[in-house]
């Protein structure tokens, strides 16, 4: 509580200024995505944290982190310009040496361990156009190199 009060607030500490500071409200969706709880509120503040240059994320599988990841940087890169690309990584230590074997070229075998990352981008632009524009919008975005 705040001086005996029952009021509250959530915070994050900032190691520059030394201080915590406020989570900046989130006024509108980002792509069609608003946080659900707790932890999507803290990720999202600092996805759309200019000072933060670099955001990693770990945490249960369907928690929302490529979701919010991919609205954030969506966000930053077409709607207000901040970056000219947005690079998305997915670890591939899991996959270990069985990729090689794998038949195709590079883009077809990493297809598969990509999909989700796909998957979430679909459902991010569907959400906002339509099914045939945001496929084009997907493979326009691939084709420019911007994802």
């Amino acid at each position: 509580s705040l001086n005996g009060t029952k009021s509250s607030a959530l915070g994050r500490f900032d190691a520059e200024t030394r201080q915590v500071m406020a989570l900046v409200p989130i006024k509108k969706e980002i792509w069609g995505i608003q946080p659900k709880n707790l932890g999507q509120r803290f990720a999202f503040d600092i996805l759309l944290d200019d000072r933060i240059p670099l955001v990693t994320m770990t945490g249960q599988a369907g928690t929302g982190k490529t979701l919010l990841a991919l609205a954030a940087g969506l966000h930053k890169v077409l709607d207000q310009h901040r970056y000219r690309r947005l690079l998305v990584t997915r670890p591939v230590i899991p996959m270990g040496k069985d990729v090689g074997y794998l038949p195709g070229d590079k883009d077809e075998k990493l297809r598969p361990w990509m999909q989700p990352i796909y998957d979430n981008l679909e459902y991010l632009m569907a959400g906002i156009y339509k099914e045939q524009m945001a496929a084009d919008m997907i493979r326009n975005i691939q084709e420019k190199g911007i994802f």
